[in-house]
């Protein structure tokens, strides 16, 4: 039977057991993005704001209420640059249960370089990334997360659009694969649960310390684990009772390829292990592009 990743996670992302996400209160989304033309130069911006005035940063800013994160990109490249943007993917995640930054890339699509100061920014630029150097930014945080992006679009790894789905809280599943492409299962789902207040990753090998046979993830193994995919929709919605809602929850999608097809033992091994588990025929690609991430502790 094919089933769609949607399928897969839909347990998680309508858990209404975990903690509701809400915007400024538990949950913060920063979006961001690097965006290179036909020079290879990269587009900033130089802020208007009194805490960092006149210093250089990448077009970027929090999601609002009511927006998805592809909206709330759009809406800061074209308030901080003037122009029109359209993203294509996404090239660097950072974050924590609490804190996320997702990079974006992509094209423009209209307007031109702001030259005017504004409320929002004093101007836009194109830059070499080897001129970063010279200029004065506002963090230096932002040369690691543009060489993180510029590699990933060079090398034709940027991964997918996050998937829009509205999402009750902050959440996280993993996709374990086994040679043969079996994917495990609990019940139907992706093994998974809601974010641990830590880096994503740990919340995720706190997961597969659970499924996998006892002892057999060490440190070493966490560079086989991978972000697949993020599932967010911030823009209102109807429920069953025609009442308009928003979530501002998000669901992290990791992938992590096991050496063999393990057997599975049918008793639970400890009272917080997952039940039902089952190796089932994929049905649906997890074998995509990986999202670069870095913990923000």
């Amino acid at each position: 039977m094919t089933r769609t990743l949607n399928e897969l996670v839909a347990g998680h992302v309508n858990n209404t057991e975990c903690e509701k996400a809400t915007l400024g209160r538990n949950c913060v989304y920063i979006v961001a993005a690097v965006i290179l033309n036909d020079d290879n130069k990269i587009l900033m911006i130089q802020e208007a704001k009194s805490s960092c005035h006149g210093l250089w940063y990448l077009p970027a800013g929090r999601v609002e209420k009511g927006e998805s994160l592809v909206d709330a990109v759009k809406r800061e490249v074209e308030e901080e640059a003037g122009v029109q943007f359209e993203p294509t993917g996404i090239t660097f995640v950072e974050g924590n249960s609490f804190w996320l930054r997702t990079t974006f890339t992509g094209h423009i699509t209209g307007g031109a370089l702001k030259t005017v100061p504004d409320k929002e920014s004093l101007c836009a630029a194109w830059y070499h990334p080897l001129d970063l150097q010279n200029l004065q930014l506002r963090a230096h945080d932002v040369v690691s997360v543009i060489r993180e992006s510029v590699k990933t679009i060079k090398s034709d790894m940027v991964a997918p659009l996050p998937m829009l789905t509205p999402v009750y809280g902050s959440s996280i599943s993993v996709a374990v694969i086994s040679p043969s492409k079996r994917v495990l299962v609990t019940d139907g789902q992706l093994p998974g649960g809601q974010c641990m207040m830590s880096s994503l990753e740990h919340t995720a090998v706190n997961i597969l310390k659970q499924v996998l046979p006892k002892d057999s993830f060490n440190d070493s193994d966490l560079q086989k684990m991978s972000l697949i995919s993020i599932v967010h929709d911030g823009r209102p919605f109807q429920d069953e009772q025609g009442v308009s809602k928003t979530h501002d929850g998000a669901h992290f999608v990791y992938r992590y390829e096991v050496e063999e097809e393990f057997q599975l033992n049918p008793k639970k091994k400890k009272p917080d292990a997952f039940p039902c588990l089952q190796w089932i025929d994929q049905g649906v690609d997890l074998s995509g592009k990986a999202i670069p991430t870095k913990s923000k502790p």
